[in-house]
């Protein structure tokens, strides 16, 4: 029996294959932990429960917060050289 291992994709390669073509535009992707997942088409799954809670979330944070920080809601971020969820 021999032993399978996963080899993790780090950001810069993700970025590399996004850039070159690997992924179609529409493809919703994210990149966690290494490993590339697909995600659930937006609005699938979401109500409009969830719709209305960041709505007011991004309000509040807006609001308290003002111009002092970038406020990005649902929009991809790097969190370390293997997750950008």
């Amino acid at each position: 029996m021999s032993i399978t291992q996963v080899r993790k994709i780090c950001t810069q390669e993700y970025h590399r294959m996004a850039e070159a073509g690997i992924f179609s535009p529409e493809e919703r992707i994210e990149l966690i932990a290494g490993q590339i997942w697909q995600m659930a088409a937006k609005g699938a799954g979401h109500s409009s429960k969830h719709s209305a809670g960041v709505t007011r979330c991004e309000k509040t944070l807006r609001r308290l917060l003002g111009d002092r920080v970038l406020i990005r809601l649902q929009d991809p971020i790097q969190l370390d050289d293997y997750s950008e969820p």
